[in-house]
């Protein structure tokens, strides 16, 4: 790389919580492809204490422990912990009339001023964009947005 040029800006991210627990039940997906580019540090997600709980119980229920070993679910859970960045939601509109709960991840990436908000949710799909946050699925996000 000469001086002149500058390296690619990864993108700001929050990941939903769907996005996290469909990578550890299928490992060759686009949420999976995801999850790699959080490993590989090709991208930066922001998460709250909220986020991190509500995954958390996701990973202990019985019908994904059906599906995922302890260990990988473990090892999912540490991954997404160390390789976040954690913030203190300061902003808190309601944006998602249809499930209230699903506006922690509106609320974390506003104080984040996150690029994109990746979900496989219906209805954070339908926003579209907040504030300049792109709302978009884990395929979109792979076909139009990530960096090899």
């Amino acid at each position: 790389m000469t001086l002149s040029e500058k390296p690619e800006r990864k993108p700001n991210v929050v990941l939903d919580t769907n996005v996290i627990i469909s990578a550890v039940l299928s490992r060759e997906s686009p949420p999976a492809n995801i999850f790699k580019l959080l490993l590989s540090d090709k991208i930066q997600n922001f998460a709250t204490e909220e986020i991190l709980g509500e995954i958390r119980g996701v990973l202990g229920r019985d019908a994904i422990a059906k599906y995922a070993s302890v260990e990988f679910r473990d090892f999912a859970l540490a991954a997404f912990e160390q390789k976040s960045a954690f913030v203190q939601p300061k902003y808190l509109p309601k944006v998602v009339p249809e499930d209230p709960d699903d506006d922690k991840f509106f609320h974390c990436a506003l104080t984040a001023n996150a690029d994109f908000l990746i979900s496989g949710d219906k209805n954070v799909l339908k926003i579209k964009e907040l504030q300049k946050i792109k709302v978009v699925s884990p395929r979109d996000f792979l076909t139009h947005h990530s960096q090899p």
